[in-house]
């Protein structure tokens, strides 16, 4: 897949290796409006009724499937919180 195109969590998350990767607010966006086909009628419903679009995108990767790990990734790629020099 090409590294600039729009996650389809169908076609790409349900694959390991590019779940290991995927950087939450990388180039390799996952779209924060919820597709019915992967997230189920009632998670687009309660993902739109959401107002608060930071809650609204956690709520849609939640259903996706994506967890705790996906979150922190970026701490961890940017070495926030660590201590040292390299």
């Amino acid at each position: 897949m090409p590294s600039n195109a729009v996650v389809r969590p169908a076609a790409a998350i349900d694959d390991e290796a590019v779940r290991a990767k995927l950087v939450h607010g990388s180039d390799w966006p996952i779209v924060a409006l919820p597709d019915p086909a992967l997230v189920g009628v009632e998670g687009m419903h309660e993902a739109m009724d959401e107002a608060n679009w930071l809650r609204r995108d956690v709520l849609i990767k939640r259903r996706l499937g994506l967890g705790h790990d996906y979150w922190e990734r970026a701490g961890r790629v940017l070495r926030v919180g660590q201590s040292g020099s390299d």
